[in-house]
């Protein structure tokens, strides 16, 4: 959503679907709204909106994914929403099942927005929930609001190779924090030394142990393999557009089979492939300049690869992809995304 000031930003008057006799009558008989499309609302409240569209996504496992919802949502003065609907349904339209849950959920919102008449935003939401954290430097405001009392568990780095424990997480203050000015948090693990990542809202993977990948070139590593592996922000496996050659990418093996993350061009910056058993896989489009393979094994215990990919490094983004969760026609599925503070 715009980061607008509410003093600067203009109403926009649009007919609503309200009686007969146009907009005169529909604001006389109290149904018309006012757009604010840009309308930055609180933080509580996008956050609960956010949550439930994800909750909505992953009960309708047909929309769960790295799209996103851009949503039409009309509000009363007093904070209540009116209705949902699709913010064009013709260029972005919404899955009436998912649309459906959405709009049943929007009954228990309530958006301030200190206005004193109805009004209309647009906001979007991706429907990938956000239930990974990497250990480190966050802002304040950017970590969930329920994450100390949230279940987690952490893939943690350890000497006879990789295993997953359950965990707590607590914050400290940053002592000089020059970067945010007193608002930067040092999330720490307890429970593990080396998270790689620590994620809720999924299973905690029980098979140990976990068998990793390999670089192009190497046996194929399983147990203890020498997959290389390091604690965020430290570079593993990284890769950057290349404009001139249109495609790059790094070979690497698991369970036998070759497999490539390739780099093409897509979207703005480039688009995120994997290549792997004749199929070539979409990803994501690149978001950073750059995409680095913080992990690669087998996660969920099938057999199958599994991937934790970092997207850019200012701000980056973090995506978990398993094999169990692939659809039709896919290798990997996304499940969790995650991101990291930096100024």
């Amino acid at each position: 959503m715009g980061a607008h000031g509410d003093t600067q930003l203009a109403a926009i008057s649009v007919p609503d679907a309200g009686p007969a006799g146009g907009i005169a009558a529909a604001i006389a008989a109290g149904t018309f709204c006012f757009s604010f499309l840009d309308l930055e609302i609180p933080r509580a409240a996008s956050r609960q909106i956010e949550r439930s569209v994800q909750r909505c996504a992953a009960a309708i496992p047909a929309q769960q994914g790295l799209a996103a919802a851009h949503l039409r949502i009309r509000i009363e003065a007093n904070g209540r929403v009116r209705d949902v609907r699709p913010f064009d349904a013709k260029t972005e339209p919404i899955g009436g099942a998912l649309l459906g849950c959405i709009a049943t959920a929007a009954q228990e919102w309530t958006v301030s927005h200190h206005k004193n008449q109805c009004i209309e935003i647009g906001p979007t939401f991706g429907l990938l929930p956000t239930d990974l954290v990497i250990a480190g430097y966050h802002h304040r405001d950017d970590l969930l609001a329920d994450f100390k009392t949230s279940q987690w568990w952490a893939l943690c780095q350890e000497d006879a190779g990789f295993a997953t424990r359950r965990v707590r997480l607590s914050t400290r203050t940053v002592r000089d924090d020059t970067c945010f000015g007193g608002e930067g948090r040092i999330v720490k693990v307890q429970g593990c030394a080396k998270p790689l990542f620590v994620a809720r809202g999924l299973p905690m993977p029980t098979k140990q142990p976990l068998l990793v990948a390999s670089l192009g070139g190497r046996s194929d590593a399983g147990a203890g393999g020498p997959w290389p592996v390091q604690l965020w922000p430290e570079p593993v496996w990284p890769l950057s557009p290349d404009s001139e050659h249109g495609i790059v990418g790094a070979e690497a093996t698991f369970a036998g089979h070759a497999w490539r993350l390739e780099i093409a061009n897509g979207g703005e910056r480039g688009a995120a492939f994997l290549a792997v058993g004749g199929k070539r896989q979409w990803l994501f489009d690149l978001d950073g300049d750059s995409v680095d393979v913080r992990w690669a094994g087998d996660l969920d215990g099938d057999g199958k690869l599994d991937l934790l990919i970092q997207d850019g490094d200012e701000g980056p983004r973090f995506f978990l992809f398993l094999s169990s969760a692939a659809r039709q026609g896919e290798v990997v599925h996304a499940v969790a995304s995650g991101f990291n503070s930096t100024c």
